[in-house]
């Protein structure tokens, strides 16, 4: 369902508020961005819309979540730039069995960061 840019709704499978409780640890909120971290879609992410919310992932996909010294736009741009996704499908083809990213990889993956300018 994770396209750079878009997210597709067609196949989502919905879940009961039981099942979403035992799912709290991977809870979606609006402006999230959503990577995928397997498969042949690895490397491919969005922005999560309030649209989709409430949400949850499962483990083909990390939750990325900006903090106050970053937009999460400019992320997900950066995320899909031509040069950063191919520094990550780099990382994602060096996985023994099949393309994946790790948590690890991610976490340790630097992305330049402008210095903020208050006006």
């Amino acid at each position: 369902n994770i396209y750079d840019n878009k997210f597709h709704k067609k196949g989502l499978v919905f879940i009961d508020d039981k099942q979403a409780k035992k799912l709290d640890n991977v809870t979606v909120l609006e402006n999230d961005i959503l990577f995928n971290i397997t498969g042949a879609s690895v490397c491919r992410c969005c922005i999560v819309e309030s649209d989709y919310l409430p949400a949850r992932v499962n483990q083909h996909v990390s939750i990325i979540r900006a903090n106050e010294k970053i937009s999460p736009v400019y992320l997900h741009h950066i995320l899909i730039s031509p040069k950063i996704k191919a520094e990550l499908l780099v990382i994602a083809q060096g996985s023994a069995t099949r393309e994946a990213i790790t948590k690890i990889q991610l976490e340790e993956f630097k992305i330049p960061v402008p210095p903020i300018v208050n006006a």
